[in-house]
């Protein structure tokens, strides 16, 4: 600082907040920690989270939209993922619409690629094109069945033994029981 500098108030007040690194974020940090403290009243404390918060959004030098947008942009940051948040924080956006801009660069960029879906058939029900069936189909001289095949299967065989015979719901259901277990 120079000597011109030096006999300025606020030149020299800047240059020791700047010393210490004395922000607006600083003052943000203290009028959202402020607490009750021992031996002091409430009166007090009241006039101490006032000045914080007039040092923090300086209503007499800002709009009433201006501080209204440093509460939303303050608001915005604290319902990002906590790696989205610091990473916009360390480009110190001014307004919400900067910090939603940086917020999705961020996301982005670090989108994993999208996985497409190829639906590809088991390679032993895929038909050969030289013979026309699956090698399953040629080992065993049946096509594949799955669970649910099978269940689909003992399902509708249930349906019409139970639609053509009188039996019971119980003497049906004892009937797959046993089915089941041999």
């Amino acid at each position: 600082m120079d000597e011109e500098q030096s006999e300025s108030y606020e030149a020299v007040k800047a240059a020791v907040l700047m010393k210490f690194n004395v922000t607006e974020e600083t003052y943000r940090q203290r009028f959202r920690s402020t607490i009750l403290p021992v031996g002091e009243t409430v009166r007090e404390t009241y006039n101490r989270i006032k000045g914080i918060y007039k040092r923090w959004m300086r209503p007499n030098s800002r709009t009433k939209e201006e501080i209204g947008e440093t509460i939303v942009l303050e608001q915005y940051l604290r319902v990002l993922q906590p790696d989205i948040r610091t990473w916009v924080k360390e480009h110190n956006p001014q307004t919400g619409e900067e910090a939603a801009y940086l917020a999705e660069r961020y996301a982005a960029a670090h989108r994993e690629p999208s996985k497409k879906r190829v639906t590809v058939g088991k390679p032993r029900e895929v038909p050969q094109a030289s013979t026309g069936f699956s090698p399953f189909e040629l080992l065993y001289g049946r096509q594949v069945r799955g669970p649910l095949d099978v269940l689909k299967e003992n399902w509708v065989a249930g349906e019409a033994v139970a639609t053509t015979t009188t039996n019971s719901i119980i003497s049906y259901i004892l009937q797959m029981r046993d089915k089941l277990d041999s």
